[in-house]
């Protein structure tokens, strides 16, 4: 569904990412961590189609990503950004209708209505999007991702969904909320990649964690393989204890001392 192959970009002197490979197949559900300017980010911004790398390919269902024509690569993947900016008085109702693009408010209603119900907003659809907190308007921008994710679907089948910290300022019921369905849409077939900074949601949803080191991959695989002590420390630099929760064995994350540098 989503392939970056050899991909390198950087900015100046500063390399942001060097010769990344990353393939993500539809019905996966795939958790990006790092530190900080690790390049994660960037990854996401390269194959979404928004960044154009300087060296290597990212591919869309088998077509490179810079051949897709604007509406056409809507139809086929949905990006939620690390931060959303409206400064015009839409209502929520408005914004989450967005995701339908062109199509009449009519016909969508009906999705606009499931997914304001999905991230618990129903209540709030008149309000404008720049009264609520950061944690409501975030929720409004998922719900606008699956109604652009819906309409995708019923043209083309199952696509991508390309998340950057989608959690980012919401609480915790929300957090698990706005996750689960994110795995629901991994379920119908899509390719889910999401950014995330808490390792134990990452651990918890994600069947996969790609874990991102200087611009390269530095680990790829099950969070029972990647998530480990020694990984932790070369990475994020802190000392953890890494538990297992039963029956599954999902690894959690304790950190109890950081390293200097």
């Amino acid at each position: 569904m989503v392939e970056a192959k050899d991909v390198s970009a950087h900015i100046g002197g500063s390399i942001l990412l060097d010769s990344v490979s990353l393939s993500v197949a539809g019905g996966e559900m795939v958790a990006l961590i790092g530190a900080n300017g690790a390049g994660k980010s960037t990854l996401l911004r390269v194959i979404s189609g928004e960044l154009r790398p300087q060296a290597g390919q990212a591919r869309l269902k088998g077509k490179d990503i810079a051949a897709y024509r604007p509406r056409e690569l809507a139809a086929h993947r949905a990006v939620m950004a690390q931060s959303v900016t409206i400064s015009f008085p839409f209502t929520v109702r408005e914004v989450v209708q967005m995701g339908g693009g062109d199509r009449s408010a009519s016909s969508v209603a009906a999705m606009v209505d499931e997914a304001l119900d999905a991230v618990d907003l129903s209540h709030l659809e008149h309000r404008v999007i720049t009264t609520l907190s950061g944690g409501e308007a975030q929720r409004a921008h998922f719900a606008r991702l699956m109604v652009q994710t819906r309409c995708g679907e019923g043209e083309h089948g199952a696509g991508a969904i390309l998340l950057d910290e989608p959690t980012e300022g919401l609480d915790l019921r929300h957090q698990l909320d706005l996750l689960k369905l994110a795995q629901g849409c991994a379920a119908r077939g899509a390719a889910v990649i999401a950014v995330l900074h808490d390792l134990n949601l990452a651990t918890f949803f994600a069947k996969r964690i790609v874990m991102l080191e200087n611009g390269t991959i530095a680990a790829d695989g099950p969070a029972r393989e990647t998530m480990t002590d020694a990984m932790l420390e070369r990475v994020f630099r802190i000392r953890s204890a890494v538990g297992r929760m039963p029956p599954e064995g999902t690894p959690f994350v304790l950190p109890h001392r950081i390293e200097t540098r």
